[in-house]
């Protein structure tokens, strides 16, 4: 059976804040983006990171759901 391939909470994130983060600091590299994103999550309160936390559960269902019908096919 293969991986499953679903994104993690902090990968949400990223897609969620990158454009914002090259827009206010578009001379930063990848590392060094990343490292902000890095601190960006890390200063999140429990509550805010638990709306990324559930979109990832949320995304790990639909990748379940996709692999359970290519495996019907």
């Amino acid at each position: 059976m293969p991986k499953l391939k679903f994104k993690s909470a902090f990968k949400i994130y990223k897609l969620d804040h990158i454009a914002e983060l090259k827009e206010l600091h578009p001379d930063f590299g990848f590392k060094e983006r990343m490292a902000e994103l890095k601190k960006m999550w890390q200063g999140l309160k429990a509550n805010e990171k638990y709306l990324y936390v559930k979109r990832s559960r949320l995304d790990k269902q639909r990748a379940i759901l996709e692999q359970r019908v290519d495996t019907v096919k």
